[in-house]
């Protein structure tokens, strides 16, 4: 599960929650979390600033959207950051994944294949 902590001051906050809407440096958090996700075709994520936590989720049946909570803040007891954290981890225990939202599995697995047959037993080093 992507855990993505970022300093206080890169993300806005308007009243406790994220400002993706407005701020471009907040939506370049989130969409890198978001993508994080999406490579690794999981359900969950966290997003942090030590502060204030806010988890997200992609739904199986629509992974192009995400769902972020609002923030716990770190002093918070209803429910304390860590049983949140655990609770989080449970669910995603259970069912952790969720498709990338352009990719054909059956697509991938072909070009993989393909790649590999066609790939040099050899490598070069990339140039700068």
């Amino acid at each position: 599960m992507p855990i993505e902590i970022k300093r206080q001051l890169i993300l806005t906050l308007k009243s406790g929650q994220l400002d993706y809407l407005s701020d471009n440096k907040t939506k370049n958090v989130v969409n890198q979390v978001y993508s994080y996700m999406a490579e690794l075709g999981l359900q969950y994520g966290v997003l942090s600033t030590y502060d204030n936590h806010w988890f997200l989720f992609r739904p199986k049946d629509n992974p192009t959207e995400l769902q972020i909570s609002p923030a716990l803040q770190r002093n918070s007891t209803s429910p304390p950051v860590l049983k949140a954290y655990a609770y989080l981890v449970h669910v995603a225990m259970d069912d952790s994944e969720s498709s990338h939202p352009n990719i054909i599995p059956n697509l991938i697995r072909r070009i993989g294949l393909e790649k590999e047959q066609s790939s040099p037993k050899h490598s070069i080093p990339a140039c700068k």
